[in-house]
């Protein structure tokens, strides 16, 4: 579609169930895809010795519409050279380091394809980026990841070295793939992962009032009004985090989460407990989110720091948030309340 690009149209564009495609009549060759993730990012799009090539410029807002048509123009003076941008760009590629991938990775794949971009941002950052991240993708070896593998494995985390290891595979494939890596081989191939163990951890029925204890010394009423939610629904945190309140009928007592781990909607019956909180939280709604924060996303995104101090004031051990879900199936006959899924 052909239109005129200023900042206010871009601004109110909005993201349909198909990406879609502008062209700027006042610049030429300047185009802005609107994902249906609600990315919007540039490119330029030219035909050049006889086949349309595509280049990225940048993403929305992070690149200006001032800013992304002084890079069109630029690239449109090597075209109109006879240089073949992109091409310059292949030859560059291989001098990369893992960091410098990754942004390529998290922008062109994670963003487009991953339903929560967020986990492999933060597992690259906490488990590869330090021993890796500064290396070129030519120099990571097999014993590099083999090594990082084995350092998690030893302190008790091997889920996470195989998460870790899962990443670094799939992001070295696609570096392949897309000419990053010129050595035609995946280091992280055929590295022997841990067995994982099942975890049955629960909160306790003897750890229940410590654990209500110490949480009502948490100074942060969203972050606790979380945990209950957590306890209380059984649903997995991000879905607890961003629950919005066109999600929930408080008069039938249900909360309908519009896409869950395997991509299907879910709908749950709130406890009592959980709809006491709603209430409470609705007199003073101050967002679209049941519980707000001050990041990009407009909610609440993570409880890591509240919920070690939680544990900490409870003398509780080995907990993790995730457990909060197998404690509600275990839990609920002590807590008086009860959950089912609407067929």
């Amino acid at each position: 579609m052909k239109t005129h690009f200023t900042k206010r149209m871009i601004d109110h564009m909005t993201p349909t169930a198909v990406r879609q495609t502008f062209t700027d009549d006042g610049h030429r060759g300047l185009t802005l895809i609107v994902y249906p993730s609600g990315v919007k990012t540039f490119y330029l799009t030219k035909k050049f010795r006889g086949r349309v090539h595509r280049t990225p410029l940048g993403r929305y807002p992070e690149l200006s519409l001032a800013a992304a048509k002084s890079k069109a123009s630029h690239l449109q003076l090597q075209y109109d050279a006879g240089l073949d941008p992109n091409e310059a760009r292949r030859q560059a590629r291989a001098e990369l380091t893992l960091d410098e991938f990754f942004t390529v990775y998290y922008e062109e794949h994670c963003l487009r394809k991953n339903r929560r971009p967020d986990v492999a941002r933060d597992n690259y950052a906490r488990y590869l980026s330090p021993a890796l991240g500064r290396l070129p993708l030519s120099h990571i070896h097999r014993d590099d990841i083999r090594h990082i593998m084995k350092r998690l494995a030893e302190r008790g985390a091997t889920r996470t070295a195989n998460t870790s290891h899962t990443l670094i595979r799939a992001m070295l494939n696609k570096a392949l793939a897309w000419d990053y890596l010129q050595t035609g081989k995946n280091p992280a191939q055929f590295i022997e992962r841990y067995p994982e163990r099942i975890r049955r951890r629960v909160l306790m029925t003897e750890e229940l009032p410590r654990f209500h204890a110490a949480l009502e010394k948490e100074p942060s009423e969203v972050n606790r009004d979380a945990i209950r939610l957590l306890l209380y629904t059984g649903a997995r945190s991000h879905n607890v985090l961003a629950m919005r309140w066109a999600e929930i009928d408080l008069e039938r007592g249900a909360w309908s989460i519009p896409q869950t781990k395997n991509g299907e909607p879910h709908v749950i019956v709130l406890t009592d407990q959980a709809v006491a909180i709603l209430r409470r939280r609705k007199r003073y709604r101050e967002s679209l989110f049941v519980l707000p924060g001050t990041g990009k996303s407009g909610h609440l995104e993570h409880l890591n720091k509240a919920w070690h101090r939680l544990l900490d004031q409870a003398g509780i051990d080995d907990l993790r948030i995730h457990d909060l879900r197998r404690t509600m199936g275990t839990q609920l006959a002590n807590l008086g309340a009860n959950q089912a899924q609407i067929q």
